[in-house]
């Protein structure tokens, strides 16, 4: 298998070219996972504090992509809770890879503003980790809770809390999940 590892901070031409030359996606080199919910093996593909709970989206080093030769290598996994105590969710219950349960959106079309969306279903539940950014809006980041059967609640991150290259959430792109629509956080106009 041919692995090209590459740090989180590449322009866009060459993450460009190494998602062209690559059937692998490395993640960025290795963070402090001790704040977050993530295991000191793992990659942080983003992390936060919500009130006094911690939501994390922790992944294998390395991650292929959908059409890789030898097949699909690595895992992400979305955990929500309190570090030290059990997981309150933790999804999906299996390491696979992510093409396997996550829908990925992304837009960078601004000129000044980002938005990245990791989505998955529980049961009746839609849930969105989202992070958004603009040079007039601010950061914005945090999980939609959608129930199918009531108004969506949106848990917004103290973005304090965020680790400054702990949201490579723009690196999931080219993994090949299933393209989600936007999801609007319903309390703010984008």
């Amino acid at each position: 298998m041919n692995l090209i590892p590459y740090p989180l901070r590449f322009s866009a031409l060459t993450m460009a070219c190494v998602a062209v030359i690559s059937p692998v996606l490395a993640a960025a080199a290795p963070l402090d996972t001790t704040g977050t919910l993530c295991q000191k093996e793992e990659f942080v593909y983003f992390s936060c504090d919500i009130g006094k709970k911690k939501l994390s989206v922790c992944g294998s080093p390395v991650i292929s992509k959908a059409n890789a030769p030898g097949g699909l290598a690595g895992y992400l996994q979305y955990r929500f809770g309190t570090k030290g105590k059990p997981l309150e969710l933790q999804y999906p219950s299996v390491l696979e890879h992510p093409s396997r349960h996550f829908q990925y959106y992304a837009d960078t079309s601004g000129a000044k503003a980002s938005a990245y969306q990791l989505g998955f279903s529980v049961d009746s539940y839609h849930y969105t980790v989202f992070f958004d950014t603009g040079a007039f809006d601010g950061t914005y980041a945090g999980v939609i809770v959608d129930p199918s059967n009531d108004k969506a609640k949106t848990l917004y991150c103290r973005v304090a809390s965020l680790e400054p290259d702990s949201f490579p959430l723009s690196e999931l792109r080219p993994l090949g999940m299933p393209t989600a629509e936007y999801a609007n956080d319903g309390d703010r106009n984008f």
